[in-house]
């Protein structure tokens, strides 16, 4: 929502606030894309996505015949990636045995171990998590996907429900308070983490990208991973596909023994 009004902010502020609706044309939203680009590149290529998918609303709405967002060339964005080494990944833990605010140490640390978004696990709930069976349905509304998304949980994920439930049992799986409370003493102690893990360019959803490398280097599929995350879609997945070249190395090198001739004595 913050982010939204932000881009709005912007949209106005350069030169949409006296336009009328059915006057916007797509020379005039060219012209707010490159002034706000001049700033922020990315955030002009999100403020124009935003302007684009209201306009959509205005013409099922009959509003307007066109949208005059659709088609403005947006400025190249380059994916960001960042994977965790393993030595790094152990600075990661101690950082975490040494944070003095255990819960949200903890959910730092859950990140890493299910490869879950920030949002999902602050939404999360008890009812939802099955400790017994180790398993966490996570209900479609706090997914991107929008469907429910059943995911395995490991003996030290389920470990770290546990101490999280000790710490507060009769609340929902976040810190105890309301949830901006809980999001600012997450933000506070991931801060606070990865300065003494010395990891200060590592964003939270980094540790998503670090779950999805360590299995993918482990041998994993694509397939697998994409479970794992979450993904309802195979392209999504294939953002990880240059880290396999170790297991496709060792394929490959499998096919060539058994297709090489062999050597007589």
């Amino acid at each position: 929502i913050k982010d939204e009004e932000r881009y709005w902010r912007d949209i106005l502020n350069t030169g949409g606030s006296n336009t009328k609706l059915g006057d916007l044309t797509g020379e005039r939203v060219e012209a707010i894309h490159r002034a706000i680009s001049k700033r922020a590149p990315v955030a002009a290529n999100r403020a124009c996505a935003s302007l684009a998918r209201a306009l959509g609303i205005a013409m099922k709405a009959g509003w307007i015949d066109r949208n005059p967002a659709v088609g403005i060339k947006r400025n190249p964005e380059e994916a960001r990636e960042r994977y965790l080494t393993e030595d790094e990944i152990v600075r990661l833990r101690e950082a975490v045995d040494q944070h003095p605010e255990r819960a949200s140490a903890l959910i730092v640390w859950f990140a890493l171990l299910t490869g879950a978004r920030r949002g999902e696990i602050l939404q999360a709930r008890w009812p939802d998590i099955d400790l017994k069976a180790g398993v966490w349905m996570k209900p479609r509304l706090t997914t991107k996907q929008r469907r429910t998304h059943r995911l395995p949980l490991s003996a030290d994920a389920v470990a770290v429900l546990r101490e999280l439930r000790a710490l507060s049992p009769s609340l929902d799986l976040v810190t105890p308070g309301n949830s901006e409370t809980t999001l600012t003493r997450l933000k506070r102690a991931w801060n606070a983490i990865r300065r003494r893990a010395r990891l200060e360019d590592v964003r939270f959803h980094d540790l998503r990208h670090a779950h999805a490398s360590i299995l993918i280097s482990r041998g994993c599929s694509l397939a697998l991973v994409g479970a794992a995350l979450g993904h309802t879609q195979a392209q999504t997945t294939m953002r990880y596909a240059h880290l396999m070249d170790g297991a496709l190395r060792d394929a490959a090198n499998l096919v060539a023994s058994v297709a090489a001739p062999r050597r007589a004595n």
